[in-house]
């Protein structure tokens, strides 16, 4: 999905410490008395996390970056991905173990005293950055056999990272300021600076389904036509607002100042819906984003994220940007 974008991960945010914090379930049974190991980096390297785990236990382990990585600093980028990994244990049994249910064959079965319950995992970078993608991951897991194996794993989201503000960060842990003369324009033109109250903006919240901000209504984003299209804006508590734009009504057009309420957002452009799919996402400035200075398109890595996440497929769509000198 992401590999268009992969050329800026120079540009992301370098850490030197990481911990990873995770609880287990406070219910009965819910802990394991063998141990567990992670993984995060391409090297495949494991640490040991912890020799057991209790139930209603929160676990904290610094991770070895040089182990795991190959260096002691990394970007925030680098961090894909995270899995667990248990050894269980096997219990002997007699012929008669089973009263009659089985061959009647002494042997072995792989034990469920060690499965687990995992409640949530936090990753903490340099004592700054939280990434919250499993902070509901609420699942039991269990070692299949006497030898390694992987119990748990998730990918990492780039866009669930926050500061210490609880703000996302972005490529360069920054949101894009608003240009100040626009804005001071529109202000004197008595636009609306309330999203809430401007008629047709939405925010998504689904597979191309919106939720109408001034009436509180759901709706399912209509295919675009050659003179139409969405205008959005990506904000720092994560949303996607919207509205579609008549391009042959300039006159009425919002501008993507308005979308943000005047605040920074982390990216601004349009997208085309046809045939009930994404067919392309743009970033740039033009008539309906002059408030936002571009950034070539680095933006576009969350948008792609937060169009995944919400259940709509990228696969087949086409993503353009402008450079600021364009």
């Amino acid at each position: 999905m992401n590999s268009i974008f992969t050329g800026q991960a120079s540009n992301s945010q370098t850490i030197d410490s990481l911990t990873v914090i995770a609880t287990i379930e406070n219910i009965r049974w819910a802990g394991t008395g063998t141990s567990i190991y992670i993984s995060l980096g391409p090297t495949l390297q494991l640490q040991r996390f912890c020799e057991t785990a209790s139930a209603g236990e929160t676990i904290a382990l610094s991770i070895d970056l040089n182990k795991m990585f190959g260096r002691k600093n990394i970007t925030l980028l680098e961090i894909q991905g995270i899995s667990f990994h248990q050894v269980g244990r096997e219990t002997s049994f007699g012929a008669d173990f089973l009263n009659g249910l089985t061959l009647g064959v002494a042997g072995t079965i792989n034990s469920n005293e060690d499965d687990w319950a995992l409640e949530s995992v936090t990753l903490i970078a340099n004592d700054i950055y939280s990434n919250t993608t499993f902070k509901h991951i609420n699942k039991w897991l269990h070692a299949p056999s006497s030898h390694l194996d992987t119990v748990w794993s998730g990918q990492v989201l780039y866009t669930n990272w926050i500061n210490s503000d609880k703000k996302p960060i972005d490529l360069n842990s920054q949101t894009y300021p608003v240009r100040w003369m626009p804005y001071i324009g529109d202000i004197m033109r008595w636009r609306s600076y309330d999203p809430s109250k401007i008629p047709g903006v939405g925010q998504l919240i689904g597979k191309l389904i919106g939720h109408q901000l001034s009436s509180g209504q759901s709706e399912k984003l209509e295919s675009n036509t050659t003179t139409s299209s969405y205008t959005w804006v990506y904000t720092p508590e994560g949303s996607l607002i919207y509205r579609r734009w008549d391009k042959t009504n300039h006159a009425a057009y919002i501008r993507h100042s308005q979308l943000g309420s005047g605040r920074p957002v982390i990216c601004a452009g349009e997208f085309k819906v046809i045939d009930h799919q994404l067919q392309s996402v743009i970033s740039m400035v033009n008539d309906a984003s002059g408030h936002y200075k571009p950034d070539g398109g680095a933006c576009l890595r969350y948008v792609a994220e937060k169009f995944e996440a919400l259940g709509i497929s990228t696969e087949h769509t086409e993503w353009k940007w402008r450079d600021s000198a364009s």
